[in-house]
């Protein structure tokens, strides 16, 4: 890139005035002395930013012993627009032998923790990756992909940064979110006839428990779905954690059907009692009603508090799982894969009794 730069005398170590594309600067410089016995130094003079979306940094070889410039002067670009994000590494022309390895010291900077790659830098050029749906994108693919592309190595810490700024500038930030919560729920009730949401908060108003039933899952509920429902909770594991509450079903096709989803702080007696409440409320009463779930204590004293007259049974993939890390011998595994899938009494009561 050709650019035109007019260079006033400098005194000691103030840089007065650059003028680039007509953009003034005028920041006190610092400088990076690799060399203390050297006469000569890598100096920022400044960073700017031009009308095309670019931010350039310029980095140059001063003359300690008179204050003035020898070497041109190098710019690092960093461009961020919608088509290319491109880092430069400085190439510094005009050292002499005596001052290699002063050079050489400096491009091993390079190497460690860029301090010109900045993590709003670093987030912008990687915002397009987090557009897509279910992308996982993680600090430690950030710092291979910099190192892969720019040729620079940056630390873990930066490249997380990085990608909350990248998904900040995407989604918002988590208190928007929930400020909006509210009416997010408003709009879904009147777009959507017959759908339940609540929102507890504490006292200090301060977000507590969240639910959330879909008008047309309930109304599909009660007219095609079996009445059997499967009760979960998983991490959540955004800035608040927390706990996501799921109750889901199948249909006529054996495809998971969604019925109901809540947020609570943690799997304790408290919020499963008050999500399977919501559930209570959000259904009516059913008969014949079979609950599934893991064996958590805090599902199977809400079940019993809530659905007092529904049975309750053990998923048998955990009972599966939990026999595999008990029991080391495959033909376990098969025997309880063929009692839980049984459809007949005698033929679970034969291979119960193998």
């Amino acid at each position: 890139m050709d650019q035109d730069f007019k260079m006033s005398h400098m005194k000691g170590n103030k840089v007065h005035d650059w003028n680039m594309n007509e953009t003034a600067i005028n920041e006190e410089d610092y400088r990076m002395n690799t060399n203390p016995t050297s006469d000569k130094q890598v100096t920022q003079i400044g960073s700017f930013r031009t009308g095309s979306a670019q931010s350039a940094e310029i980095l140059t070889m001063i003359d300690t012993s008179d204050g003035f410039i020898h070497d041109n002067p190098t710019i690092i670009e960093d461009v961020a627009n919608e088509r290319q994000n491109m880092m430069q590494q400085p190439i510094v022309s005009g050292i002499s032998d005596d001052h290699l390895e002063e050079h050489q010291l400096y491009s091993n900077m390079m190497s460690r923790d860029n301090r010109h790659a900045s993590s709003w830098l670093i987030g912008e050029s990687i915002r397009e990756t987090y557009q897509g749906i279910g992308c996982e994108f993680r600090p430690k693919d950030i710092v291979a992909d910099i190192r892969k592309q720019y040729g620079i190595q940056i630390s873990y810490d930066k490249a997380w940064r990085a990608k909350e700024l990248a998904l900040g500038s995407i989604r918002g930030s988590p208190e928007e979110s929930y400020n909006t919560l509210p009416s997010y729920c408003y709009v879904l009730e009147q777009k959507n006839p017959g759908t339940i949401t609540d929102i507890v908060t504490d006292c200090d108003n301060q977000f507590k428990y969240f639910f959330m039933s879909i008008g047309a899952s309930l109304a599909g509920f009660h007219t095609s779905i079996r009445p059997v429902v499967a009760v979960d909770g998983t991490f959540l594991k955004a800035k608040y954690l927390g706990t996501l509450f799921i109750a889901a079903c199948k249909d006529g096709n054996n495809q998971i059907y969604p019925l109901a989803f809540g947020i609570g702080d943690s799997e304790n007696d408290a919020s499963w009692e008050w999500f399977l409440q919501k559930l209570h409320d959000a259904l009516g009463h059913i008969d014949d009603l079979f609950v599934i779930s893991d064996r958590h204590g805090s599902i199977e004293k809400a079940v019993h508090k809530v659905f007092p007259h529904a049975r309750h049974g053990v998923c048998t993939y955990h009972v599966g799982q939990n026999l595999k890390t008990k029991f080391k011998n495959p033909a376990i595994h098969k025997l309880f894969h063929d009692a839980a899938h049984a459809y007949r009494v005698s033929e679970f009561n034969f291979i119960l009794g193998n």
